[in-house]
């Protein structure tokens, strides 16, 4: 059924094919065929010769040269580009209710994800193009294309492809699309209608608001140590609905002629490449969302999440001053490997652990964990000293990680016999510490940091509560 399936959609695209004739050297499903392992293979014009039996690579360049002109013609106008489909259509069909109930306000409101994606090119002999096209941030040659697409992953789009030094950013890029006015964006685009963007686009902010359009982008820490209690969740709101254009990039990439180094002859025509690309894959390709009104109650206990305060840090400021017990060490690891599990006298369903920091020696993040044994849900909520340690909807890798250990890791596997245990590493590999004049933080010191920290962030969070309270008196 999936080989009749193909041959279906291959058939298809032939019928769409009404510019081209067969001739002596090749027919029409044959030029298809070329043209589609072109591609979908990495596979040189002298090889294609080859498997299809073709006179020369010569030959080969001509027959793909005349399908992507008919294609362009006959085909992406029908699949791709803001005028393929209205608003409407977009909304109804292709727009997930997970996106419409967190971002949207009023109905016919619509979100597009935007998001840009790598091409690799060839070196380029000519010294200005080779310096415009020299990506600092990758390290290689390559050129840019600016994608839009709905939030199932259906591609209303693409723009480009643009040059990749530092005066082509996303933010540049953009601005460049919509100040153009390309592909009629500005007619097709309402006012209030959403533009999910990742943090690359900050520059757009004003110039996007301006146009009338909202902007929903993941917050900026600005020099603070953590974010505060509401930010966490909107960030995660924003990236449940934004990773749709990353699969996007991906499955434009699975086309193996973008994802190798792309020869400067071809330049002239990768912008005809991604259009017949992108546009395969919103006539014949599956969707990164099957079912677009699936998650509503998930969407729905998000919201709600928003709206709540975190339950643990209520109970940490009563600690403030108490000094929690420490237990034993966990049986699992090896003395020279600590995993300190510690609980709290004054509040028995309080469980915390100290996690080294993976990029600084110098610091560590504390995670809370509050639970409630014998009922349907255990874990009543969890706190972490970790920059997004505020998470409601989810949970950083530090508090994972201590659920795990205490749920998982305990109960299934005996550490100190498991062949695999990282403890054996130490056995292996040589450390020359003692021969080091860094001295080691002050454990004491951290903890007290860490209960300042967890301080200073509910006095501000207390502070602005009175601070509310005050006006509401006033007004």
């Amino acid at each position: 059924h999936f080989n009749n399936y193909i041959a279906d959609q291959f058939n298809d695209l032939i019928g769409t094919v009404s510019l081209m004739r067969n001739s002596h050297t090749r027919s029409i499903r044959t030029a298809v065929a070329i043209f589609l392992a072109k591609m979908r293979l990495p596979l040189s014009n002298q090889l294609l010769a080859i498997l299809f039996h073709i006179e020369n690579k010569r030959n080969v360049s001509h027959i793909i040269s005349q399908l992507r002109i008919a294609l362009m013609k006959d085909f992406v106008p029908a699949h791709l580009g803001l005028h393929h489909i209205d608003r409407v259509t977009a909304i109804n069909q292709h727009q997930t209710t997970f996106a419409t109930i967190l971002h949207t306000k009023k109905p016919q409101q619509l979100c597009v994800v935007v998001d840009s994606t790598y091409l690799f090119i060839q070196k380029s002999s000519d010294n200005k193009f080779q310096r415009r096209s020299y990506s600092m941030y990758k390290h290689r040659h390559l050129v840019k294309t600016m994608i839009l697409t709905t939030t199932d992953g259906y591609i209303l789009c693409v723009m480009g492809p643009f040059l990749s030094d530092y005066k082509n950013n996303d933010a540049s890029i953009f601005k460049h699309c919509v100040y153009n006015n390309e592909q009629d964006i500005l007619n097709w685009l309402h006012d209030d209608d959403v533009l999910i963007l990742d943090r690359g686009f900050r520059d757009t902010i004003r110039a996007m608001k301006q146009f009338g359009f909202q902007i929903a982008m993941p917050s900026f820490l600005n020099g603070r140590k953590q974010f505060s209690l509401e930010e966490p969740n909107l960030n995660r709101c924003i990236t449940k609905v934004r990773w749709i254009v990353e699969s996007v990039n991906a499955q434009l990439k699975k086309w193996k002629y973008f994802s190798q180094t792309i020869p400067n002859s071809s330049l002239c025509f990768l912008s005809n490449y991604i259009d017949i690309t992108c546009a395969l894959i919103n006539a014949y390709g599956s969707r990164c969302v099957q079912h677009i009104h699936s998650g509503t109650e998930m969407a729905t206990q998000m919201l709600q999440k928003c709206q709540t305060t975190n339950p643990v840090l209520l109970c940490l400021l009563q600690l403030l001053e108490t000094k929690l017990e420490h237990l034993t060490q966990s049986p699992l690891v090896d003395n020279d490997m600590k995993f300190i599990i510690e609980l709290c006298a004054q509040h028995n369903d309080l469980v915390r652990a100290r996690f080294e920091s993976r990029h600084c020696n110098n610091k560590n993040h504390i995670a809370t964990v509050q639970f409630k044994l014998y009922t349907e849900s255990p874990i009543s909520g969890w706190y972490c000293t970790c920059t997004s340690g505020w998470h409601d909807m989810e949970c950083c890798a530090h508090v994972a990680a201590l659920l795990w250990h205490l749920g998982v890791r305990r109960a299934n596997i005996n550490e100190n016999t498991h062949p695999l245990s990282a403890g054996h590493l130490f056995a292996s590999i040589d450390d020359s510490i003692q021969f080091s004049e860094v001295e080691e933080s002050d454990e004491e010191q951290d903890d007290n940091d860490n209960d300042n920290h967890v301080h200073n962030v509910a006095s501000n969070s207390t502070n602005s509560d009175d601070s509310t309270s005050d006006e509401e008196v006033a007004d």
